[in-house]
């Protein structure tokens, strides 16, 4: 035979005054087989979150950081830690934030490439440029319930020669 994992659930209720136990039994193979399937691909993308050099930051539909990788917080000077909870543009100002409204409500990705920003709290950076994309992610019903972001620092595609020889 074939392997058939049961669950035991015990309910207490009162009867003619009485306390009594109802004991039921049900199948939960199926259940079972289910998360054993979504442990392989769980797996897999929290590998790609935790190790990619793409920065990667999850926001709810009003810009509030769900979760963002390594790569992200490096790249802004801040610790993963800092960031759940916290507005996008309360830490980085930008006329970006149009942008995010535009997907949000029209539930559409956006792409940029070269976009250039200076960091509000460290200027002395000066501009960096971003290649980044939005993507709204949906429910069934259509609504919204998270927002992606993907970015790569363009600095090195936009560098000048005097540049890359400053940092050799």
């Amino acid at each position: 035979g074939a392997e058939l994992a049961v669950e035991f659930v015990l309910t207490r209720f009162d009867a003619h005054e009485r306390a009594r136990m109802l004991a039921t039994a049900r199948d939960a193979s199926a259940r079972r087989r289910a998360e054993r399937a979504l442990r392989g691909p769980t797996r897999l993308l929290e590998a790609c979150f935790t190790h990619m050099l793409t920065h990667i930051a999850i926001l709810d539909p009003v810009f509030n950081f769900i979760r963002v990788n390594d790569a992200y917080a490096r790249a802004t000077g801040y610790q993963v830690s800092d960031f759940p909870g916290r507005n996008h543009f309360e830490l980085f100002p930008s006329d970006a934030k149009a942008i995010f409204e535009r997907v949000v409500s029209s539930r559409e990705p956006f792409q940029t490439f070269a976009r250039p920003f200076v960091h509000p709290t460290h200027p002395e950076w000066g501009v960096t440029y971003w290649d980044w994309t939005l993507v709204p992610i949906l429910d069934d019903d259509g609504r919204e319930i998270e927002l992606l972001l993907f970015a790569l620092d363009d600095d090195d595609l936009n560098a000048t020669p005097e540049s890359l020889q400053s940092t050799t």
